[in-house]
């Protein structure tokens, strides 16, 4: 069995990386990969600290997964076998492209009916609660009593698991839920 699409706690993640190698042996995986958004600190982990790779017995493929934006629309592409040494993930790049996909997820919010405050709805890489867009939109969402009740309709809806749930599911799909 393999597993191709795993996030650590770098990205979206709830686990550690060794917690993914410990359960990736548990559950007898025979190769996987970790594929974090447009990150890579796994992998300079894994060679900071060598006793971790002994943890899973298995392949690991280096992986991760990278944004882009195509004629303004932002997608994700899984990319396996790169060089995580040569591969250079650019912060203007990342910045663009979460300004882009924040505009796109409040208009949206917007037009469901949500309330929110513009003033709190900016990116900055440097922290780790602003860096996403889904985040920063959640977050600032589930500030508001008056979102409650249209929050209630979307079922499981934090600010972690907003992205993987409403914005990228597509049985819950957030994004076709406007008015």
């Amino acid at each position: 069995m393999i597993d191709l699409h795993i996030h650590t706690s770098y990205s979206d993640g709830t686990d550690s990386l060794e917690a993914i190698l410990k359960k990736a042996e548990t559950q007898k995986l025979e190769i996987i990969s970790i594929t974090d958004h447009d990150k890579i600190d796994s992998y300079y982990e894994l060679e900071k600290n060598p006793q971790l790779r002994t943890l899973f017995s298995g392949k690991i493929i280096i992986g991760s997964e990278l944004k882009a934006i195509y004629k303004d629309v932002n997608i994700e592409v899984l990319a396996y076998g790169i060089d995580y040494k040569k591969i250079a993930i650019p912060k203007i790049n990342n910045l663009k492209i979460q300004n882009n996909e924040l505009k796109i997820l409040k208009d949206i919010a917007k037009n469901v009916g949500f309330k929110f405050n513009e003033e709190n709805l900016y990116i900055d890489l440097n922290d780790p609660q602003k860096q996403w867009a889904s985040f920063t939109l959640a977050t600032e969402l589930l500030k508001h009593q008056e979102n409650a009740k249209l929050i209630k309709q979307y079922g499981t809806f934090t600010a972690t698991s907003f992205f993987r749930d409403h914005v990228s599911n597509k049985k819950k799909y957030f994004l076709c839920k406007s008015k």
